[in-house]
């Protein structure tokens, strides 16, 4: 009889007497003989649990020494034929096998397997050979995800390559040995030939992405995500991270970048391009707190020759407008190969030149002074009246060229402002002339009244001969 036919008729008979003991009237029954049957089938019991008890300890001590060798048996089965494919298996099956000699030795070869499959891929990369980066690539990814994840982390050192870019120690020492131009030129260099690896990387990995086994992909998603996402994400955090800390240790380097930045949205922009053909389009933003410094650098020398061009009661000199023009132009030519700068840009020229007009129209005046027609000379308020006309219609001529979208509030206020001012001095005009107009008390060649007329008319031609925009203005004279 079995252990297990043993343990089924010792089950039976406790569940006959206790059945016995409910079911039969105990004054027809001897109680004490049905406790003593009872208490003779607990002891029983007990015997036969002990009885069970030990033959499955010595049962599970059997199947243990069986499980031990079927294990030492499927690892030496698998180490006679130790390669890429068996190594999973193989990293089960020897944790509990110390015993065995095989088993001792298996982590060393195990390590120069891994080491030789990582030089030949690596080999393949670098030689962008499609066959070879595919066989051993699936080698080392069916061996161990996290060996292939350790492999890539360890071939592109994304932090380190960031560091170097940016060690502030290699940088300071290359400024004591050069001025801040050419140290600049370097800089950008270095971070050129940086995103050239970057692009480089990406290549390697969009390679390797393609070559994976759909089931890889899976695993690997999991754990880093697509792999050419993976790189940027990490760059963008480590080059972030190195440029601030730079940045906080050397002033020099943080104006610099600032000063610098469409240089650097250049190279981004390059890299950029060269990844579109990867059908890949990163988002490089570790750069992007450079971005409103400079915004506001820009802004400060748009204004800066604003003021310098309308000062307090003086009339505007030209050469102050061709200031503005070249810094509007250089502002935004600087940009121009970047949409998105150029228009944040063009916001900046924008605030400038609105405020340029602010700044006239509260120069330019209508008082007596600058409506007075006698004198030898003009005014000094009707000079400062002259030159804002022309310097509006000279900006004007600016931003048209520039193809900005700023030319209708300048002719707004041109137009408006030219056309208060004459309509000032023709009314001032008429109150002279009907205060002159009397009859000659004798008949002359030449009335007084026509005298005067000619004077004055002539006075106010010559005044709006001043205006370098005086032929635009014939239907005010007429």
């Amino acid at each position: 009889m079995t252990l297990q036919e043993i343990d089924q008729e010792i089950t039976k008979l406790s569940q006959d007497i206790n059945h016995l003991v409910l079911q039969v009237p105990l004054e027809t029954i001897d109680r004490h003989y049905i406790l003593e049957q009872k208490q003779s089938t607990s002891q029983l019991l007990t015997i036969f649990s002990k009885f069970k008890t030990d033959k499955l300890q010595e049962l599970k001590m059997t199947r243990e020494y069986m499980r031990h060798v079927k294990r030492a048996i499927s690892f030496l089965s698998l180490y006679q034929r130790l390669g890429p494919n068996v190594i999973r298996e193989l990293d089960q099956l020897h944790l509990d096998l110390e015993w065995l000699p095989e088993t001792r030795e298996y982590p060393l070869k195990r390590q120069q397997l891994v080491s030789d499959v990582k030089e030949h891929l690596k080999l393949g990369l670098d030689q962008m050979d499609h066959k070879s980066v595919a066989q051993y690539l699936n080698d080392l990814v069916s061996m161990d995800i996290q060996l292939f994840i350790a492999f890539l982390q360890d071939r592109y050192q994304i932090q380190q390559q960031c560091q170097e870019c940016f060690d502030i120690q290699i940088l300071q020492r290359e400024l004591k040995a050069s001025t801040v131009p050419q140290w600049a030129l370097w800089l950008w260099q270095r971070l050129s030939v940086l995103m050239d690896v970057c692009f480089k990387i990406s290549t390697e990995l969009d390679l390797i992405w393609s070559l994976l086994m759909p089931h890889d992909r899976q695993l690997i998603g999991q754990e880093l995500g697509i792999l050419l996402e993976w790189f940027w994400k990490s760059f963008n955090q480590s080059m972030g991270q190195q440029v601030k800390a730079s940045g906080q240790q050397s002033p020099i380097l943080l104006q610099v970048l600032q000063a610098g930045y469409p240089k650097v949205v250049r190279i981004i922009n390059d890299t950029n391009s060269k990844l579109q053909t990867l059908s890949f389009d990163p988002k490089i933003e570790c750069f992007l707190f450079l971005e409103g410094p400079y915004l506001s650098r820009s802004m400060t020398r748009l204004l800066e020759s604003v003021n310098q061009s309308v000062l307090d009661n003086k009339p505007i000199q030209m050469d102050s407008i061709d200031k503005i023009g070249r810094t509007i132009a250089s502002e935004l030519d600087v940009v121009k190969f970047d949409t998105r700068l150029t228009e944040k840009v063009t916001k900046n020229v924008s605030k400038a030149v609105q405020m340029f007009l602010v700044k006239t129209e509260n120069q330019f005046s209508l008082d007596s002074g600058s409506v007075l027609i006698t004198g030898s000379q003009p005014t000094q308020q009707q000079l400062v009246n002259l030159s804002i006309l022309d310097s509006l219609d000279k900006l004007g001529d600016i931003v048209f060229e520039k193809q900005l979208d700023l030319i209708h509030p300048i002719v707004e206020q041109l137009s408006r402002l030219g056309e208060d001012w004459l309509s000032q001095l023709i009314h001032v005009l008429d109150l002279i002339l009907n205060k002159i107009h009397t009859p000659d008390k004798q008949p002359r060649k030449t009335s007084v009244f026509m005298s005067e007329y000619v004077a004055k008319i002539s006075w106010l031609y010559k005044l709006l001969q001043r205006l370098s925009i005086h032929e635009r203005l014939d239907w005010c004279l007429s």
